[in-house]
């Protein structure tokens, strides 16, 4: 869409349970909230290596602000599987970037 913007959506999951529940738990919430978001317009940009930590490139009309509000408050659609302990940020990107490695973000970027 012409007045979408792109941004790296970073979460970083909290908590004193074990990480790999906390994943089972938030990621499909988190994917399917942003896949919503971006009419699917998405890509995974990293993940950390214990995955409590990860980053989605997403084309949305939304701002900065509305992402991060939709991630923790998802309203009638369903309970939110993000906590208190776990760290959400939205990041706009500009027209001028520059990356090595990251080969999938860095080809949605260039077709975005």
């Amino acid at each position: 869409m012409p007045d979408d913007s792109k941004y790296l959506v970073l979460i970083k999951l909290g908590g004193d349970g074990p990480m790999l529940d906390r994943i089972r738990s938030a990621a499909p919430f988190v994917q399917s909230t942003l896949s919503s978001i971006s009419r699917n317009d998405m890509q995974l940009a990293f993940s950390s290596d214990d995955g409590g930590t990860f980053g989605f490139l997403v084309n949305t009309g939304l701002n900065a602000g509305q992402i991060k509000s939709r991630l923790e408050n998802p309203g009638t659609d369903g309970g939110t599987e993000l906590t208190r302990d776990d760290s959400v940020m939205a990041l706009e990107f500009g027209e001028d970037t520059s990356w090595a490695g990251f080969t999938r973000a860095g080809t949605w970027l260039q077709h975005h």
